[in-house]
């Protein structure tokens, strides 16, 4: 892909020693994150633990559990009953 605005996925050079500034100014595009990996480690494609993505929309992901029943019509689903992952990876 040629670099440039087109796309959904952008390229950068290599960024070592300015991670903070350079994901501050991708969110400051409105772009979603960025990805690192550990430069101590050899590139390996697909996801790893020495890939991060950092995002810069704090957002959590929650996971539909299920629904409760409908309360006036008894068509349908009443509402959805979400959960999330906490920080030690448990659905709470």
């Amino acid at each position: 892909m040629p670099h440039g605005s087109a796309g959904m996925i952008r390229y950068s050079d290599h960024q070592q020693g300015h991670g903070d500034e350079f994901h501050r100014q991708a969110c400051q595009y409105d772009l979603e994150g960025t990805i690192a990996k550990r430069r101590d480690k050899p590139y390996r494609p697909g996801r790893g633990a020495d890939w991060l993505k950092v995002k810069c929309l704090s957002r959590d992901a929650l996971v539909i559990v299920g629904f409760t029943e409908p309360e006036r019509s008894g068509r349908g689903s009443g509402a959805a009953l979400l959960g999330y992952y906490n920080p030690r990876g448990q659905l709470g």
